[in-house]
């Protein structure tokens, strides 16, 4: 500040390079204009000529209130804006007034003095452009400081442009700001939902979130993006909260603070916490701060989205896109809203098909039992258990040795019987003849049970089938047995078909005719079609309960690995059920069962 002796002329030289603020560069200006009009009271007055019918205020004044209506100086004020240059009388005053430039199009000042003696008008528009000087040198100090933001702002970009991590680029943007600002310590915070999480301090590869003086940090950011705005400390605005700050600002001992919210396209982000010792942060930093963090936000949040595996990626995707088309807040929650409302109406009011479920067990429909036919000895067994036979086919033979013994004894019985019949015809003695002959049938009739028996030794195939069932032949080659022994089973192929053992509960859903699939254990991956042929009218009990017997036929050709015995699941159509209802069905009827009386 200049003291009152200071030449008045050296005082507007030095108020044209004034690099203050504009309400100081007034107070001075109207103090020195005073000072060269030789007047104790003098105004300056602007009024905007974007505005039809702006009034005119006040940049400055010395000598306190005008004794005379307002109206009547800013008539005054009227004619030396239009004619440039006026002395009047008003309310017994003189008044003399002149215009002063601002180096704007859309704004006019002049200035008003009161005229105690003769004033050198001329002297005074001399110190009009002084304003125009201030406003161009301001001008081109905020243009240069500009430029060398931007410089800074690509320099900072540069350096971020190679780093591939999202922490990694984190700390050194904290690194960075550090540098540039003189800063002690300066903090980037991240939203995480409704909270802001400490991702990276400056000069600390590694720290606790956990520690006090990160958890004051964060909630300094927290305070910051709840009110959406910047907050310096403790030159804060005073209609800003600041409590968290003063918190963070005591219990870390920091004298300057200030946090910066981030944003991408008007979202918040994040933010940047920044302390030092002095000097304080002025608002002509604070608008560094904001263009070089600005122009960091998007790609950190790019970063920061690549960084990440790939379910939180298609998570945040999805978000945005909905945030993108439909500017949905809280989509997750939403979308669940509205895929839980049309999986309510899904499950209640939808029909989907209903089946029963009924394990089964594959039978056949005709099946045979080869037996020995006498007592005797297994001589061959050409076939195993599980082998498919055609009809005819040698199955397995018994020894006949002894047979054929007998049945050559008993076919020289036979001829001896008719030749002793035939010598006693023709000796006339009759009786001898009967007897012979009634001896002779006798061989025969023992002679066909041999050749009977003989055939029988050699079992076949009575038709097309399956072995079910072999007695383990091929280990009993010579082992004697017994007559009507079953030593086989033989299926008929063309006449398997499903048993199910239908749940008693279930059993009214079951119909004769109705489809389904089964699916058996060893082949869970296919189904077969099926019809139900016949449900039996009763029940039979078994360890998991009652079940009606239901047989079954395959729809379509039988596979030619299905066996007899073999076991599955089977699912029969029962018409189309509510989701709801197929659920809680048992439910209600085991509560029914419980609550009756």
């Amino acid at each position: 500040m200049r003291s009152s002796d200071d030449d008045p002329i050296d005082e507007l030289q030095a108020l044209r390079t004034f690099a203050g603020a504009p309400t100081e560069f007034w107070s001075r200006y109207t103090r020195t204009l005073a000072r060269l009009a030789d007047t104790e009271r003098l105004s300056i007055l602007t009024r905007s000529e974007a505005e039809a019918g702006g009034e005119w205020q006040s940049l400055g004044a010395v000598g306190g209130a005008w004794p005379m209506e307002a109206p009547d100086l800013f008539a005054v004020a009227e004619t030396a804006a239009a004619e440039g240059v006026v002395e009047r009388r008003v309310a017994g005053l003189a008044l003399a007034a002149w215009e002063v430039e601002l180096g704007e199009e859309d704004r006019r000042c002049v200035a008003v003095a009161e005229k105690r003696t003769t004033i050198d008008l001329p002297r005074l528009r001399l110190a009009a452009d002084v304003p125009a000087a201030y406003r161009q040198a301001t001008m081109l100090r905020q243009s240069r400081d500009d430029l060398s933001g931007f410089a800074n702002t690509l320099d900072l970009l540069s350096v971020l442009r190679g780093r591939r991590k999202f922490m990694e680029a984190a700390l050194t943007l904290c690194n960075e700001l550090a540098a540039r600002h003189s800063c002690h310590q300066v903090a980037l915070g991240w939203l995480n939902g409704r909270y802001v999480v400490l991702k990276a301090l400056s000069h600390r590869e590694n720290f606790d979130r956990k520690m006090d003086a990160a958890q004051r940090i964060e909630a300094a950011m927290e305070e910051a993006l709840d009110q959406d705005d910047e907050i310096v400390w403790p030159h804060a605005d005073s209609r800003a909260v600041t409590h968290d700050h003063q918190k963070c600002a005591e219990f870390t001992g920091a004298k300057n603070m200030v946090t910066i919210p981030l944003r991408e396209g008007g979202r918040l982000i994040g933010a940047v916490w920044l302390e030092r010792e002095s000097p304080a942060f002025e608002s002509a930093e604070l608008q560094t701060f904001r263009v070089e963090l600005d122009q960091v936000a998007e790609p950190m949040a790019q970063l920061k989205r690549r960084d990440r595996w790939w379910g939180a990626r298609w998570k945040g995707e999805i978000e945005e896109a909905l945030q993108r088309h439909w500017n949905l807040s809280h989509p997750w929650l939403k979308l669940a809203g509205v895929l839980t409302t049309l999986a309510l109406i899904f499950v209640f009011t939808i029909p989907l098909p209903y089946r029963v479920e009924a394990p089964f067990l594959v039978r056949p429909a005709k099946q045979a039992l080869l037996g020995a036919p006498f007592d005797g000895y297994l001589a061959t067994a050409a076939i195993e258990a599980g082998d498919r036979v055609q009809a005819g086919q040698v199955l397995f033979t018994l020894d006949d040795a002894t047979w054929q013994m007998q049945l050559a004894a008993l076919e020289a019985d036979v001829a001896r019987f008719r030749a002793e019949a035939e010598q006693a015809r023709g000796q006339n003695r009759m009786a001898e003849m009967r007897i012979a002959q009634a001896q002779g049938a006798q061989s025969a009739a023992q002679l066909e049970i041999v050749r009977q028996n003989l055939a029988d030794a050699t079992a076949r195939a009575p038709f097309d089938g399956i072995i079910v069932e072999d007695a383990e032949l091929g280990q009993r080659i010579g082992a004697a047995v017994a007559r009507g022994d079953v030593l086989l089973r033989v299926a008929q192929a063309d006449s398997l078909y499903a048993e199910l053992d239908v749940p008693e509960f279930a059993v009214d859903d079951v119909e004769e005719g109705a489809g389904g699939e089964l699916a058996f254990a060893t082949r869970p991956e296919d189904s077969f079609p099926i019809r139900v042929d016949r449900v039996e009218p009763s029940a039979v009990a078994k360890e998991a309960g009652g079940v009606f017997p239901a047989r079954a036929s395959l729809v379509g050709e039988t596979p030619e690995w299905m066996r007899p015995g073999m076991t599955g699941l089977a699912k029969i159509d029962a018409g189309k059920r509510t989701a709801w209802w197929q659920f809680t069905n048992r439910l209600v009827d085991w509560l029914r069962m419980k609550l009756w009386w």
